[in-house]
């Protein structure tokens, strides 16, 4: 059996009182607030426009982006956070997996039921 990577990146992000941050995030990125508050201000590009989204986060929340996007983080007070990022899947890896689920379970199939063992003469 092959062992399956790790389908989420994590990190941690440190910002004292009055510090922003700013980074581009990735559609599926999970933020989870640890400790202090923050403002989490979204700057994303949909159909030509810039949508800019103002979100107000405390200890315990958590926040899933939805679209691609620049955010910037500014500490309200001292701030633990903490990113799951996903890691970027490829079609060629979607379709390896889906090729090797599938051959596997032919594979398993028992030999009374194999298609090609009816078809002999």
């Amino acid at each position: 059996m092959h062992s399956k990577p790790e389908s989420f990146q994590t990190s941690q992000l440190l910002l004292a009182k009055g510090q922003s941050h700013f980074e581009q995030l990735p559609r599926g990125t999970v933020i989870h607030v640890a400790a202090g508050s923050m403002t989490l201000v979204q700057h994303s590009v949909l159909d030509h426009c810039l949508l800019t989204q103002k979100t107000g986060l405390q200890r315990g929340a958590v926040h899933c982006v939805e679209v691609p996007t620049w955010v910037e983080i500014v500490a309200q007070s001292d701030a633990n956070l903490r990113f799951s990022v996903p890691q970027v899947v490829t079609r060629w890896a979607v379709l390896r997996a889906g090729l090797n689920a599938l051959l596997e379970r032919l594979a398993a199939w028992p030999k009374e039921v194999r298609p090609r063992d009816r078809c002999k003469n």
